[in-house]
Protein backbone atom coordinates (compact mmCIF):
# COMPACT_ATOMS: atom_id res chain seq x y z
CA UNK A 1 0.00 0.00 0.00
CA UNK A 2 1.24 3.18 -1.48
CA UNK A 3 0.39 6.85 0.68
CA UNK A 4 -0.46 9.59 -1.48
CA UNK A 5 2.48 11.54 -0.45
CA UNK A 6 5.20 8.60 0.05
CA UNK A 7 8.21 8.40 -2.32
CA UNK A 8 8.88 5.38 -4.24
CA UNK A 9 12.35 4.13 -2.49
CA UNK A 10 13.83 4.48 -5.84
CA UNK A 11 13.47 7.70 -6.29
CA UNK A 12 14.64 9.01 -2.55
CA UNK A 13 17.82 6.70 -3.24
CA UNK A 14 18.39 9.11 -5.91
CA UNK A 15 17.72 12.14 -4.74
CA UNK A 16 19.70 11.39 -1.17
CA UNK A 17 22.92 10.58 -3.70
CA UNK A 18 22.40 13.94 -5.54
CA UNK A 19 21.91 16.14 -2.10
CA UNK A 20 25.51 14.75 -1.23
CA UNK A 21 27.14 15.11 -4.18
CA UNK A 22 25.80 18.41 -3.69
CA UNK A 23 27.32 19.00 -0.53
CA UNK A 24 30.73 17.30 -1.81
CA UNK A 25 30.84 19.75 -4.29
CA UNK A 26 30.42 23.28 -2.35
CA UNK A 27 32.24 21.59 0.27
CA UNK A 28 35.50 20.84 -2.22
CA UNK A 29 34.73 24.79 -3.74
CA UNK A 30 35.08 26.56 -0.40
CA UNK A 31 38.12 24.32 0.38
CA UNK A 32 39.86 25.38 -3.28
CA UNK A 33 38.80 29.16 -2.37
CA UNK A 34 40.26 29.04 1.19
CA UNK A 35 43.39 27.28 -0.39
CA UNK A 36 43.51 29.72 -3.10
CA UNK A 37 43.13 33.09 -0.62
CA UNK A 38 46.03 31.71 1.31
CA UNK A 39 48.24 31.26 -1.54
CA UNK A 40 47.58 34.81 -2.35
CA UNK A 41 47.54 36.32 0.93
CA UNK A 42 51.25 34.56 1.38
CA UNK A 43 52.11 36.11 -2.61
CA UNK A 44 50.86 39.46 -1.29
CA UNK A 45 53.14 39.33 2.12
CA UNK A 46 56.03 38.59 -0.14
CA UNK A 47 56.20 40.95 -2.21
CA UNK A 48 55.08 43.28 0.70
CA UNK A 49 58.27 41.97 2.74
CA UNK A 50 60.35 42.14 -0.77
CA UNK A 51 59.52 45.81 -1.82
CA UNK A 52 59.70 46.68 1.93
CA UNK A 53 63.41 45.23 1.82
CA UNK A 54 63.87 47.54 -1.01
CA UNK A 55 62.36 50.46 -0.08
CA UNK A 56 64.55 50.33 3.16
CA UNK A 57 67.90 49.48 0.71
CA UNK A 58 67.11 52.34 -1.51
CA UNK A 59 66.66 54.66 2.02
CA UNK A 60 69.84 53.35 3.38
CA UNK A 61 71.90 53.86 -0.11
CA UNK A 62 70.66 57.70 -0.08
CA UNK A 63 71.50 58.16 3.50
CA UNK A 64 74.74 57.37 2.64
CA UNK A 65 75.14 59.52 -0.36
CA UNK A 66 73.87 62.48 1.80
CA UNK A 67 76.42 61.94 4.53
CA UNK A 68 78.91 61.27 1.76
CA UNK A 69 78.41 64.26 0.04
CA UNK A 70 78.14 66.45 3.65
CA UNK A 71 81.51 65.28 4.37
CA UNK A 72 83.11 65.93 0.92
CA UNK A 73 82.18 69.30 1.38
CA UNK A 74 83.97 69.76 4.72
CA UNK A 75 86.91 68.35 3.42
CA UNK A 76 86.85 70.45 0.97
CA UNK A 77 87.03 73.39 3.05
CA UNK A 78 89.74 72.12 5.58
CA UNK A 79 91.96 71.36 2.54
CA UNK A 80 91.50 75.14 0.84
CA UNK A 81 92.41 76.50 4.33
CA UNK A 82 95.37 74.66 4.37
CA UNK A 83 96.23 75.51 0.82
CA UNK A 84 96.00 79.26 1.14
CA UNK A 85 98.62 79.36 3.45
CA UNK A 86 101.19 78.10 1.34
CA UNK A 87 104.19 80.08 0.93
CA UNK A 88 104.03 82.61 -2.72
CA UNK A 89 107.22 80.32 -3.96
CA UNK A 90 109.10 77.48 -3.09
CA UNK A 91 112.93 77.57 -2.95
CA UNK A 92 114.81 74.12 -3.98
CA UNK A 93 118.87 74.54 -4.03
CA UNK A 94 119.83 71.47 -6.08
CA UNK A 95 122.55 72.03 -8.62
CA UNK A 96 122.17 69.57 -12.15
CA UNK A 97 123.91 70.06 -15.19
CA UNK A 98 122.50 68.70 -18.17
CA UNK A 99 123.89 68.35 -22.19
CA UNK A 100 122.57 67.16 -25.38
CA UNK A 101 123.14 66.87 -29.05
CA UNK A 102 119.72 65.98 -31.08
CA UNK A 103 118.37 66.33 -34.97
CA UNK A 104 115.85 68.67 -35.60
CA UNK A 105 113.61 68.39 -38.18
CA UNK A 106 115.04 70.32 -41.87
CA UNK A 107 118.41 68.19 -40.94
CA UNK A 108 118.51 71.25 -38.38
CA UNK A 109 121.23 70.15 -35.35
CA UNK A 110 120.30 71.43 -31.84
CA UNK A 111 122.42 71.33 -28.82
CA UNK A 112 122.21 72.76 -24.83
CA UNK A 113 124.94 72.67 -22.31
CA UNK A 114 123.60 74.15 -19.09
CA UNK A 115 124.62 74.41 -15.32
CA UNK A 116 121.60 75.05 -12.70
CA UNK A 117 121.99 75.80 -8.92
CA UNK A 118 118.46 74.78 -8.06
CA UNK A 119 114.64 75.93 -8.76
CA UNK A 120 111.99 78.57 -7.88
CA UNK A 121 108.88 77.69 -8.14
CA UNK A 122 106.70 80.65 -7.96
CA UNK A 123 102.22 81.43 -8.07
CA UNK A 124 101.72 78.80 -5.36
CA UNK A 125 98.72 80.67 -4.82
CA UNK A 126 97.22 79.34 -8.25
CA UNK A 127 96.61 75.67 -6.63
CA UNK A 128 93.64 74.08 -7.09
CA UNK A 129 92.64 70.43 -5.42
CA UNK A 130 90.40 67.27 -6.32
CA UNK A 131 89.17 64.87 -3.95
CA UNK A 132 89.68 61.49 -6.05
CA UNK A 133 88.25 59.04 -3.08
CA UNK A 134 88.14 58.25 0.39
CA UNK A 135 86.68 55.89 3.01
CA UNK A 136 84.72 57.09 6.12
CA UNK A 137 83.45 56.12 9.44
CA UNK A 138 81.63 58.44 11.86
CA UNK A 139 85.09 59.45 13.28
CA UNK A 140 88.02 59.71 10.93
CA UNK A 141 87.74 59.39 7.36
CA UNK A 142 91.53 58.19 4.65
CA UNK A 143 91.18 60.27 1.39
CA UNK A 144 93.03 60.55 -1.85
CA UNK A 145 93.51 63.75 -3.82
CA UNK A 146 95.30 65.40 -6.52
CA UNK A 147 96.62 69.01 -6.19
CA UNK A 148 97.28 70.58 -9.54
CA UNK A 149 98.29 74.71 -10.47
CA UNK A 150 98.68 75.36 -14.02
CA UNK A 151 101.31 77.27 -15.52
CA UNK A 152 103.92 78.36 -12.44
CA UNK A 153 106.53 80.33 -13.06
CA UNK A 154 109.86 78.39 -12.83
CA UNK A 155 113.10 80.40 -12.30
CA UNK A 156 116.14 78.40 -12.96
CA UNK A 157 119.39 80.26 -12.72
CA UNK A 158 120.25 78.26 -15.88
CA UNK A 159 123.87 78.87 -17.27
CA UNK A 160 125.01 77.86 -20.73
CA UNK A 161 123.62 77.89 -24.17
CA UNK A 162 121.32 76.87 -26.35
CA UNK A 163 121.77 76.13 -30.10
CA UNK A 164 120.88 75.53 -33.07
CA UNK A 165 122.83 75.42 -36.15
CA UNK A 166 124.88 78.53 -35.58
CA UNK A 167 122.46 80.30 -33.33
CA UNK A 168 123.10 80.28 -29.70
CA UNK A 169 120.76 82.05 -26.64
CA UNK A 170 123.23 81.96 -23.42
CA UNK A 171 122.81 82.27 -19.90
CA UNK A 172 118.76 82.16 -20.51
CA UNK A 173 118.28 85.85 -19.51
CA UNK A 174 115.68 86.75 -21.72
CA UNK A 175 113.67 83.32 -21.51
CA UNK A 176 110.33 82.69 -19.70
CA UNK A 177 109.63 79.09 -18.07
CA UNK A 178 106.04 77.92 -17.09
CA UNK A 179 104.81 74.72 -15.97
CA UNK A 180 101.69 72.90 -15.00
CA UNK A 181 102.07 71.00 -11.55
CA UNK A 182 99.88 67.66 -10.81
CA UNK A 183 100.47 66.11 -7.24
CA UNK A 184 98.96 63.49 -5.71
CA UNK A 185 98.67 62.63 -2.01
CA UNK A 186 97.19 60.68 0.63
CA UNK A 187 95.34 62.22 3.62
CA UNK A 188 94.01 61.79 7.31
CA UNK A 189 90.51 63.88 8.31
CA UNK A 190 89.00 63.85 11.72
CA UNK A 191 85.66 64.01 11.44
CA UNK A 192 83.18 65.29 14.61
CA UNK A 193 79.46 63.84 13.86
CA UNK A 194 76.48 64.33 15.92
CA UNK A 195 73.80 61.29 15.27
CA UNK A 196 76.06 59.98 12.19
CA UNK A 197 75.97 62.91 10.22
CA UNK A 198 79.16 64.79 9.86
CA UNK A 199 79.24 68.27 11.35
CA UNK A 200 82.99 69.42 11.68
CA UNK A 201 86.13 68.73 10.61
CA UNK A 202 88.61 68.35 13.81
CA UNK A 203 92.01 68.24 12.31
CA UNK A 204 93.17 67.20 8.94
CA UNK A 205 96.48 65.93 7.29
CA UNK A 206 97.78 66.26 4.20
CA UNK A 207 100.46 63.96 3.33
CA UNK A 208 102.57 61.97 2.67
CA UNK A 209 102.53 63.38 -1.34
CA UNK A 210 102.67 59.72 -3.18
CA UNK A 211 103.85 61.36 -6.82
CA UNK A 212 104.23 64.62 -8.66
CA UNK A 213 104.16 65.45 -12.06
CA UNK A 214 105.64 68.76 -13.76
CA UNK A 215 103.64 68.64 -17.49
CA UNK A 216 103.41 71.36 -20.40
CA UNK A 217 106.62 73.48 -19.87
CA UNK A 218 106.41 76.52 -22.39
CA UNK A 219 109.68 78.86 -22.78
CA UNK A 220 109.19 82.13 -24.44
CA UNK A 221 111.32 84.83 -25.07
CA UNK A 222 114.60 83.16 -26.85
CA UNK A 223 112.72 83.05 -30.41
CA UNK A 224 111.55 80.54 -32.77
CA UNK A 225 113.23 77.20 -32.49
CA UNK A 226 115.68 77.86 -29.49
CA UNK A 227 112.11 78.16 -27.51
CA UNK A 228 111.37 74.50 -28.69
CA UNK A 229 114.95 73.65 -28.00
CA UNK A 230 115.21 74.99 -24.57
CA UNK A 231 111.98 73.05 -23.33
CA UNK A 232 113.27 70.07 -24.23
CA UNK A 233 116.13 71.15 -21.46
CA UNK A 234 113.94 72.28 -18.75
CA UNK A 235 112.09 68.69 -19.49
CA UNK A 236 115.76 67.13 -18.76
CA UNK A 237 116.24 69.67 -16.20
CA UNK A 238 112.87 68.54 -13.83
CA UNK A 239 113.16 64.73 -14.56
CA UNK A 240 116.63 65.53 -12.84
CA UNK A 241 114.55 67.30 -10.37
CA UNK A 242 111.45 65.14 -10.06
CA UNK A 243 112.49 63.58 -6.32
CA UNK A 244 113.96 66.59 -5.08
CA UNK A 245 110.74 68.31 -5.90
CA UNK A 246 108.73 65.45 -3.94
CA UNK A 247 110.48 66.11 -0.98
CA UNK A 248 110.42 70.02 -0.99
CA UNK A 249 106.80 70.13 -1.65
CA UNK A 250 106.15 67.64 1.10
CA UNK A 251 108.58 69.19 3.82
CA UNK A 252 106.71 72.85 2.97
CA UNK A 253 102.95 71.23 3.25
CA UNK A 254 103.73 69.44 6.52
CA UNK A 255 105.19 72.66 8.18
CA UNK A 256 101.58 73.47 7.58
CA UNK A 257 100.36 71.05 9.58
CA UNK A 258 103.06 70.93 12.76
CA UNK A 259 100.62 68.85 14.89
CA UNK A 260 100.22 65.63 12.09
CA UNK A 261 101.68 62.68 11.98
CA UNK A 262 102.24 61.05 8.79
CA UNK A 263 101.85 57.54 8.39
CA UNK A 264 104.95 57.00 5.92
CA UNK A 265 107.34 58.89 4.23
CA UNK A 266 106.71 59.72 0.16
CA UNK A 267 105.64 56.64 -2.17
CA UNK A 268 106.56 58.14 -5.29
CA UNK A 269 105.99 55.89 -8.58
Amino acid sequence: LLLPFAVPLPHMRARVTTLLLGLVTDASAYRGKAVLNGITEKLINTDKEGLNGITEKLINTDKEAVVDGITEKLINGAVNGVLKMLPSEVHMEQPVALSRSFQLPLNQSANYSLASPGVIISHLDKLTFHLDSFTRTTKTALANISISAPQLSLSTGLRGAICVDERCAKDFHDGSINADLLVSAGMDVGIKSILGVPVLVEYICIGPILQAEVGHVTVTGLGGLLDAVAVEAIKGLLDVLEAPLVDELEMVIEKLQPSCSFRSKSQRS
